[in-house]
């Protein structure tokens, strides 16, 4: 992940007294980091006060000031923790700055509190005369900025070590980008969904947790710990696997979230494997036109592939996934100490997805697998922490490049042509993807010999890996069954088949057509050896 120096800044925005400098004191000492506060610098490189320039200059000068000084902080090289102006986070151009650019918080209380934290505020020029009914106006003109926010602290419920450390985790958050102004975090390591509640939008009141009964027991731990608010949780258990994922279980959802009374301003949030996660997010997007919705996956494939980038959807009987949408999480939570009573079959069908990632980027990716992939396979927390957050990392960058897969996404497909496929012809659920995927990749490495120039040694290193991870073997599937799936897949264009393929490891090329007979004969001699 990225390291230190490369992180991506910290911003606290708030109303007047809700403790931006003091939270912000205490979170740039935890983590080492500079902090900065903008009406300290605006003062120091003008001479002048925030009071004194809005008093003389009047307040479109001064933001202009603040926004200035705003770029200058943000460019700088070493990571910070930026205590923002009351006012800078409602401005367009640096509310977009920010989301860009940073993890923004907003720190909110109530206005009694605020009050009294601030006093008679005699040095604030927006608070001046009646201070309540300024800071009501004030409270009125920034809600919708502050609902932006990428995390929601209430500092009057939550105690300084909680908050700190609920910011703090986003400290190490990879960044996803949407094609929209903001991007949305995932937050990888032990305790990663115990802050939940402070990803959920602003004026949520209901939470529906869809979960798969396998692990209802996190998901009524995470009521617990995200307990302290007026937020009612209403928790609804389902099957697990690839069987969930009809359209028959996500209408009987929507009718549940409708008997629950959800509406426009409330969550979701999707506890369990990528099936769950799939279905659920396609419910999110569809209810009420679209509601927010939080991934909290708790298995290896999850964490490193489905819950990030916004594919959701559910298979029909022609094809897997045929039927979704595109539509983005606020946050996902990979929670990496679930992964320990992860069964063994499914830890290595998580591997098998990892691989993937592992021929299609450069990087340290590789040289993780080489050496701590016997500790990944036995569930080694601190291995298993680092190879999610590199995956994740990967996805991001692809995803950001493409939100809405038009073009560069599909380097993500690698191996996952004959995979679909061969899920569909042995019957869902019958195989893993993580197995599906590994078989997918040892046909499409052995067809980017063949006609793309992929190095024998590096096909060699990839069964090398696929072999170690100890997928279990398929079950007899006939590759006429696969290929006839092959035509329903939906990467074709104009009935042909396009092709993931590797000119070399790291260097994956999109669009490529292969011969029929190669397929057949490439695929055959791969599922009489699997």
């Amino acid at each position: 992940m990225t390291g230190a120096a490369g992180a991506r800044p910290i911003a606290l925005v708030g109303l007047p007294g809700s403790g931006k400098t003091t939270l912000g004191r205490r979170l740039a000492h935890r983590l080492g980091w500079e902090l900065r506060d903008t009406d300290l610098e605006i003062e120091r490189r003008t001479g002048r006060s925030p009071a004194q320039i809005l008093d003389v200059d009047g307040e479109d000068a001064f933001r202009r000031v603040e926004l200035s000084t705003l770029t200058e902080l943000l460019d700088g090289s070493r990571p910070v923790v930026v205590a923002c102006g009351g006012g800078l986070f409602a401005e367009p151009g640096a509310r977009r700055m920010l989301l860009e650019t940073a993890w923004v918080v907003a720190l909110d209380a109530p206005d009694s509190t605020l009050l009294e934290r601030i006093g008679a505020a005699a040095d604030r020029p927006l608070l001046r005369g009646d201070v309540a009914a300024r800071l009501a106006e004030l409270r009125r003109r920034r809600d919708r900025a502050h609902a932006e926010a990428h995390l929601r602290i209430d500092t009057a419920a939550t105690s300084a070590e909680v908050a700190e450390a609920a910011i703090r985790a986003l400290a190490g958050a990879v960044a996803v980008a949407t094609g929209t102004t903001s991007a949305y975090p995932v937050v990888v390591g032990e305790g990663a969904a115990d802050h939940l509640e402070a990803h959920l939008p602003a004026g949520c009141r209901r939470v529906a947790v869809v979960t798969d009964r396998s692990v209802e027991t996190l998901a009524r731990r995470l009521h617990q710990v995200n307990s302290g608010s007026n937020i009612v949780y209403c928790q609804k258990g389902l099957p697990a696997g690839e069987p969930v994922k009809s359209w028959a279980a996500t209408g009987r959802l929507l009718e549940r979230l409708a008997g629950l009374e959800l509406g426009r301003r409330d969550a979701l949030v999707a506890v369990g494997g990528g099936s769950i996660g799939d279905m659920a997010g396609f419910a999110a997007a569809t209810y009420c036109r679209g509601i927010a919705w939080v991934v909290v996956p708790t298995t290896l494939l999850a964490m490193v592939d489905s819950s990030i980038g916004g594919k959701t959807g559910v298979n029909l009987r022609a094809a897997k996934n045929l039927a979704g949408a595109f539509w983005q999480p606020r946050a996902v939570l990979a929670d990496s100490s679930v992964l320990d009573t992860l069964p063994a079959r499914e830890l290595a069908s998580g591997l098998g997805e990892v691989a993937k990632y592992a021929m299609i980027a450069e990087g340290e990716l590789p040289a993780l697998l080489e050496h701590g992939l016997e500790r990944a396979r036995q569930g080694d927390v601190r291995t298993l922490t680092a190879i999610i957050g590199r995956c994740a990392s990967i996805k991001a960058e692809v995803v950001g490049r493409d939100p809405r897969e038009g073009g560069l996404r599909a380097v993500l497909n690698y191996g996952h042509t004959v995979a679909h496929a061969i899920e569909a012809a042995a019957g869902y659920g019958t195989v893993t993807h993580g197995e599906a995927v590994a078989v997918g990749m040892r046909v499409a490495g052995r067809i980017s010999v063949a006609s793309a120039g992929l190095p024998r040694a590096d096909l060699e290193w990839q069964d090398r890996i696929l072999d170690r991870i100890g997928l279990q073997p398929l079950p007899p599937v006939e590759p006429a069954a696969v290929l006839s799936r092959l035509g329903h897949d939906k990467k074709a264009v104009g009935g042909e088949l396009r092709w993931v393929l590797l000119s070399r490891r790291g260097e994956p090329i999109l669009d490529q057509r292969v011969p029929d007979g190669l397929v057949r004969e490439t695929l055959e001699e791969v599922l009489l050896t699997s």
